[in-house]
């Protein structure tokens, strides 16, 4: 494989990035959260360790916010797969974190579509849009 640069994905330019976080806030957000996580910290091994790791990315609120993305310790406790665990580096984190946060986020719309096919939720749109089609 050739080497990887930001070079080739145009990242480097400021519009360019931003709409690639716009467009993938998961990936971005595993991104930051990896890059900041201290090494000392792996390998994580078990709920108490992955809500240390969250502190160290959180607010004063405790809770990881990033451009569509936010978790608190309560959901990374709670909502992280058991069977990503352990983790044990820096690049073993940004994967599953990643993972992670793609699967909360696919529950969460396919919560919120269950709820407007049933009534309990009205969604809002600029375009017709019919449950029956999501």
């Amino acid at each position: 494989m050739d080497e990887i640069s930001l070079d080739l994905y145009g990242l480097q330019d400021p519009g360019t990035l931003a709409v690639s976080v716009e467009l993938c806030p998961e990936l971005f957000s595993a991104l930051t959260i990896s890059a900041q996580i201290s090494d000392s910290l792996y390998p994580i091994t078990d709920d108490a360790a992955i809500e240390r790791a969250l502190l160290e990315v959180a607010n004063s609120e405790d809770r990881y916010e990033g451009p569509g993305v936010s978790i608190s310790v309560e959901e990374a406790r709670d909502r992280f797969p058991n069977e990503f665990l352990p983790i044990v580096d820096r690049f073993d984190l940004l994967r599953k974190v990643y993972m992670a946060i793609v699967i909360a986020h696919e529950s969460d719309a396919r919560s919120r579509i269950e709820a407007a096919r049933s009534g309990d939720l009205h969604l809002q749109s600029s375009h017709p849009l019919d449950v029956d089609d999501l």
